[in-house]
């Protein structure tokens, strides 16, 4: 996904814990590539985990070695807002599943302006 590299092209991208698999510098890069792939007007949402991406860590996820982390809401905007991203609407939510324990997941619906 790092590849991409599209300009003023999509009205919306929505992002469902992908990002999460990436390791911090590139999770920062793919905050300005969403951005310049958006329209100007265009809405980007996110869905991920809430963490602090200092304590990433590689672990089994679904029977495969993967980067993992989770990322604060001061994180994200701190990524996403300068670069001409407005959170427009933010939502928190404590999940819990056999497979992965107590997570405590984010959404986040931005527009760029």
């Amino acid at each position: 996904m790092t590849d991409i590299n599209w300009e003023n092209k999509f009205d919306g991208i929505i992002s469902s814990y992908s990002l999460l698999c990436l390791p911090p510098n590139d999770f920062s890069l793919m905050s300005y590539k969403i951005t310049k792939a958006l329209k100007k007007g265009g809405y980007f949402l996110l869905f991920l985990n809430e963490g602090n991406s200092k304590e990433a860590q590689v672990q089994e996820v679904q029977g495969q070695q993967m980067f993992s982390t989770g990322v604060s809401e001061k994180e994200i905007r701190n990524m996403f807002e300068p670069k001409g991203m407005k959170i427009v609407r933010l939502e928190r939510e404590r999940c819990e599943s056999k497979e992965y324990g107590v997570e405590h997941e984010l959404m986040f619906l931005m527009k760029k302006y």
